[in-house]
């Protein structure tokens, strides 16, 4: 016998279970890695801030030097030879490259001397070699010690420049080139933007990364990656000012940014010796970004093995299922085979059988009872016979009569139906019942119509054929369900059998010379009716029996 198999369910449930499980492992093995990420990421950036912040305090304090030299060595030069000043400040400024120009300028922003590489720069756009005015205030840039200003346009070179200012006492008098100045002077050193922005472009972080270098004074000197819009403008995010003025020099933060919305973590540090401070922001989208890929890729890689799986655990079910429906099919079928394959001879001696069985009955029970009564009849005739006793015996004759009378009615219905004593419509009720009860076959019937007045005959014949029409359909057609319709409509009697079984070939069982059709067609002329059978391979099978109603 075939086997099901409904653990497969169980093996389903089973590896969908342990794949959850490996998914929450792998989940949390992915968040401890991102969470790892994340302090390395911390540690970099605090790295990063370190050598920015290194870079940028060397530059200034090259910038600090140049501005102390040449205010404590070249104070009074001016006043005698401006020239031979403006050589030593040119020498100086090729030694130290981040420089962009070395000036002295009066109290009124007017260049006293200036590198000759700026002077040439500014006659190549065009300007005066002196005197020439400075765009900002320059009380601003009147610091007794060396000061960091905003960062702005060069007046000699025309570069986005850090100046660095220092106050510088005058000594002596001026010389007539230069009348009319005011006694206090600035030494003005201006230090290229781009030094900054071609080092953090060495830096080895992604294009969603930035580097500020701020002042405490809250403006920005430089911004990376950034078209110079931020030079000399309030800082930005607020956020990373509050946090550096509260936590001191050294720190980090997380902030969103609110121009493209990025979540960085900043980690900012001051410069040794200047009130600047540089900030580093490494974007934590990329790498959140990177853990939901993660989490996704794992997840529906899960998804389809868990789906393979259950695919699989359920193509192997139906195969199981479909085995055991064909080993059963098979099964019926083989059984049905060895009882076709016999049926003739069971037929031929069954109605034998039945011919023994009646004549048995008739001669064993009718026999004994008659002969019986016989013996009753002549006991009952002595003339000593007392009242007692002949009334025992006249009881004795009276239950063998009851049992000859219960046996005659036997045989009576297995010759004939008693059913048809009460109509062919009672009959035909009583028969699909009957067969629906015996055969557990669904047979329902459905008269309409009046009862019909047919002859004996007729009503036996209608009967037998729908008895082996039933039959047949048991036999052969392996039906599920059987219907039998009976119409009158005055002048035509119709009945109609249809069952959903698997059909046959209504041309080959013809020519077959089959005994049941040609049984049923016999009973059909019997009733004086035509009989016509329609059946499809794999459709079923229509009987249907045509009896015109004969008129007086």
């Amino acid at each position: 016998m075939a086997k099901e198999y409904p653990q497969g369910y169980l093996v389903v449930l089973f590896v969908t279970l342990v794949c959850v499980c490996l998914l929450g492992i792998e989940g949390w093995r992915n968040w401890t890695v991102r969470r790892e990420e994340l302090h390395a990421m911390e540690d970099r950036g605090r790295e990063l801030a370190k050598l920015a912040a290194q870079q940028a305090n060397d530059v200034f304090f090259q910038a600090w030097l140049v501005s102390s030299w040449v205010a404590d060595e070249n104070g009074d030069a001016i006043s005698n030879d401006r020239d031979a000043l403006e050589r030593t400040i040119s020498t100086i400024k090729r030694r130290v490259p981040a420089i962009d120009s070395i000036a002295i300028v009066d109290a009124n922003g007017h260049s006293l001397a200036v590198d000759e590489g700026s002077a040439a720069a500014m006659s190549a756009m065009g300007g005066a070699r002196a005197p020439l005015s400075l765009p900002d205030s320059i009380a601003e840039f009147d610091c007794a010690h060396a000061c960091i200003q905003r960062p702005i346009i060069s007046p000699w070179t025309g570069k986005l420049v850090i100046p660095m200012s220092m106050h510088v006492p005058a000594h002596g008098t001026r010389s007539d080139s230069v009348a009319g100045a005011s006694a206090s002077r600035l030494v003005l050193v201006t230090i290229d933007i781009e030094v900054f922005k071609e080092y953090y472009r060495s830096l080895s972080i992604g294009p969603s990364d930035k580097i500020f270098l701020n002042s405490d004074r809250d403006f920005t000197f430089v911004a990376r990656p950034s078209d110079n819009t931020l030079s000399g403008h309030p800082i930005v995010n607020r956020t990373l000012f509050a946090s550096y003025q509260a936590q001191g020099p050294v720190g980090s933060v997380l902030v969103r940014s609110a121009s493209d919305g990025e979540q960085r973590l900043i980690s900012y540090r001051r410069l040794a010796d200047f009130p600047v401070f540089v900030a580093v922001g490494l974007s934590r989208d990329d790498l959140l970004a990177r853990w939901w890929r993660d989490v996704a890729w794992h997840f529906g890689a899960t998804l389809t093995f868990m789906s393979a799986v259950a695919l699989i655990a359920l193509h192997f079910m139906r195969q199981s299922k479909l085995r055991a429906g064909a080993e059963r099919k098979t099964e019926a079928a083989l059984q049905l085979s060895g009882e076709i394959s016999g049926l003739s001879a069971y037929l031929e001696a069954a109605r034998e059988q039945e011919r023994k069985r009646i004549a048995m009955e008739v001669h064993d029970q009718l026999g004994q009872s008659l002969t019986a009564l016989k013996i009753e009849a002549f006991l009952l005739k002595r003339s000593n016979v007392s009242a007692a006793d002949a009334a025992r015996t006249a009881d004795e004759m009276i239950d063998l009569i009851d049992g000859t009378i219960t046996t005659v009615r036997n045989v009576s219905n297995d010759l004939r139906p008693v059913a048809l004593d009460y109509g062919i419509v009672a009959a035909l009720q009583w028969l699909t019942a009957d067969f629906a009860k015996r055969k557990g076959i669904a047979c329902a019937f459905y008269p309409r119509g009046d009862e019909p007045a047919l002859d004996d005959t007729r009503a036996t014949a209608i009967f037998r054929l729908a008895q082996g029409a039933l039959t047949n359909i048991v036999r052969h057609a392996q039906a599920r369900s059987i219907d039998v319709f009976w119409t009158n409509d005055g002048a035509t009697l119709r009945l109609t059998i249809v069952d959903d079984g698997r059909g046959f070939d209504v041309d080959a069982l013809r020519k077959s010379q089959s005994y049941g059709l040609l049984s049923m067609r016999e009973r059909a002329r019997i009733c004086g009716g035509d009989l016509s059978i329609e059946s499809t391979q794999g459709s079923g099978t229509t009987v249907s029996l045509t009896l015109p109603l004969r008129t007086n």
